[in-house]
């Protein structure tokens, strides 16, 4: 039912704004809105997706801390770091760092 009565929402604050979209979808929603069934089915495949690559992460991740502990670390990191960081435009100490480890990784990989 429509009142026909023209309602200037740039007049409206933020805070007013809302809680007349608020109070319209409250009116006129009586329930929980659920999406159909196709759509509900596509959301849900994307939420069981998702929680299976968190979970690899993580599976991943407390691989990856264990791997780093028991890492030896390089006698000459620090002349190695020194040695990148003096290269021309080289970023940050730490991402350097990071760029060196990720260099050996791939070299363990490859062996």
């Amino acid at each position: 039912m429509r009142s026909h009565r023209r309602v200037e929402l740039n007049a409206f604050t933020a805070p007013q704004f809302i809680e007349w979209v608020e109070s319209k979808l409250r009116e006129h929603l009586k329930g929980r809105l659920i999406p159909d069934d196709a759509i509900l089915a596509d959301a849900y495949r994307r939420a069981l997706s998702i929680a299976k690559i968190n979970q690899a992460i993580e599976e991943a991740k407390e691989e990856a801390i264990e791997f780093a502990k028991a890492a030896a670390i390089p006698k000459s990191l620090r002349r190695q770091l020194a040695r990148r960081l003096k290269a021309a435009g080289a970023p940050a100490w730490d991402e350097t760092l990071y760029a060196l480890a990720e260099s050996m990784l791939t070299r363990e990989d490859d062996d």
